[in-house]
């Protein structure tokens, strides 16, 4: 006799009497006792949902500095490669978006191992 008990935190199996009828009792030769073990992965599944968020983010914020930098690189090699102004420019908002791009890593790398040191 098998029971299917749906997953949530108040998951409960309602017992009565009933459910003990055609049970072996302690005398009979088949087996007498059975083993229930139940894991709660709760934390487990929001830890890996944590973590599939946090690489989104950060996938997602890495994008944007480097969608800068190339964007600027390739304007340096084609229209400004002759303005001098434009390569000053270009060059200080080309090392504002590396120092973030920095920050974002050295932010990230000390959030993966507070986590490992907590999970």
């Amino acid at each position: 006799m098998a029971q299917n008990i749906s997953s949530g935190a108040n998951a409960a199996l309602p017992l009565d009497a009933s459910m003990l009828d055609g049970l072996p009792d302690l005398k009979s030769p088949g087996p007498a006792w059975a083993m229930v073990v139940l894991q709660d992965v709760t934390a487990a599944k929001k830890a890996e949902q944590m973590r599939a968020d946090f690489v989104a983010n950060v996938s997602h914020e890495l994008r944007s500095p480097l969608s800068s930098l190339l964007g600027f690189i390739e304007t340096l090699r084609g229209p400004a490669r002759d303005d001098p102004e434009a390569i000053e420019r270009f060059l200080g908002i080309m090392e504002s978006e590396a120092q973030r791009m920095t920050r974002l890593i050295n932010d990230s790398s000390g959030y993966t191992l507070d986590t490992q040191r907590d999970g």
